[in-house]
């Protein structure tokens, strides 16, 4: 596999009030400057086809394509976490070569090689990630596999702690270092540079670690038809190729894909073609999916291949009741709740509220979904304001509800 060709990031320089560039990750070092803040890159790599797209477009929002990166980050964003649980765990899983880094506000980063899950250049990367993260139970933040996400850079500034981002030793970490020892470290940055030997030596070694056995198996298993290049008809017969277009339009905006994403499909389509349609009036046509209120509807729900398995097949009764009704709850695309964003494969959970809402009893449905949470089906995370317990935020983690 030659992956050398995925050399380009995106690079956005105090990220708070500045636009995004796209430059070669061996030129990155060279942008250091004391008291960088907010420097972030992506942790996806990509070919020149991103820096061509940028020079063109102006922008890197929209480009379509396959990315790689020589590792899998993993974002602790918990200041409670105890690091060296993380490490142990880490070794636990037979991984014994990582990066491991203080994020310089409230938790850590953890860059594992990507040659122990044999990852190789894809069209998403991200949802393949998140699937791999979601399954290790290390806590991690999966709000970081998006495309386009960017990702701290070492040795830059957190305006908000005033604390840097430091590359951590595990045996420090398992030798009893505090978080106290750890913020006073993070006062001053390591080195006069953003380390990116540290993120390229996975790269570069003479003998790449091997696979490990079971991140290797989650990284097969993260192949999906959601997370992979999306099937769409070509060589369509005239007179169905608007409606074509519009179908395939409407599935990409049910999947929550950008409008950019659709044209690039229909544009591929239109080229197979005998002859091809004028092109305009079919990006019209995706215009129209999107600008439009209706999504795709599916002749079979997807959750219900969830009910195929052995853990609904365990349940007893009143389980398996809670369990359809809460995956009939969670949302198929991203939706605002008190002013918060609730991500596709979550849902609002009031104790209460969802009791009353469900028709069952509060202390039992809460029993069950503790349940749910202890066999690894469900996150859950308490909403809070002023001490005040405000409503929950259930996430599935076992599959994803988009997955059609």
């Amino acid at each position: 596999m030659d992956i050398s060709s995925y050399s380009w990031v995106q690079i956005q320089k105090n990220w708070l009030n500045s636009t995004r560039s796209v430059v070669q990750i061996k030129d990155l070092d060279s942008e250091w400057i004391p008291d960088s803040q907010e420097y972030g890159i992506t942790w996806q790599f990509f070919t020149d086809k991103m820096h061509s797209y940028y020079q063109e477009h102006g922008k890197c929002g929209g480009y379509v394509g396959e990315s790689y990166s020589p590792f899998l980050p993993i974002d602790i964003d918990k200041i409670e976490t105890d690091p060296a649980d993380i490490i142990k765990q880490l070794y636990d899983l037979g991984v014994e070569d990582f990066n491991f880094y203080f994020s310089g506000r409230k938790g850590y980063h953890i860059e594992i090689p990507s040659s122990l899950l044999g990852v190789e250049p894809c069209d998403n990367l991200p949802g393949r990630y998140k699937y791999v993260a979601s399954q290790l139970d290390i806590g991690a933040d999966t709000s970081l596999y998006k495309r386009n996400q960017l990702y701290r850079l070492p040795n830059t500034l957190n305006s908000k702690s005033q604390l840097y981002k430091i590359q951590l030793n595990p045996d420090d970490i398992l030798g009893g270092m505090t978080l106290q020892d750890i913020q006073k470290l993070a006062r001053e940055p390591q080195e006069e540079s953003f380390q990116i030997e540290n993120m390229l030596r996975f790269l570069n070694k003479d003998k790449p670690a091997g696979l490990n056995e079971y991140l290797s198996e989650l990284w097969d298993k993260s192949i999906t038809h959601f997370n992979t290049k999306t099937a769409y008809v070509a060589g369509v017969k005239k007179g169905k190729r608007n409606s074509t277009a519009y179908d395939t339009a409407l599935g990409y905006k049910t999947q929550g894909k950008s409008i950019e994403e659709a044209k690039s499909t229909i544009i591929k389509m239109n080229e197979e073609n005998d002859p091809p349609d004028d092109i305009n009036q079919l990006l019209a046509t995706v215009d129209s999916a999107y600008n439009g209120s209706y999504y795709k509807s599916f002749p079979i729900n997807p959750v219900l291949q969830h009910l195929k398995e052995d853990y609904w097949k365990n349940l007893n009764d009143y389980q398996k009741i809670v369990y359809v009704k809460m995956l009939y709850s969670l949302n198929v695309r991203g939706a605002t709740y008190q002013s918060r964003q609730i991500e596709r494969n979550q849902f609002v959970y009031g104790k209460l509220s969802t009791a009353n809402r469900w028709n069952m009893d509060p202390e039992k449905l809460n029993k069950t979904m503790l349940k749910f949470e202890k066999d690894k089906r469900i996150r859950r995370e308490v909403i809070k304001s002023g001490g005040k317990h405000l409503y929950t935020i259930i996430t599935l983690l076992v599959f994803d509800v988009s997955d059609f």
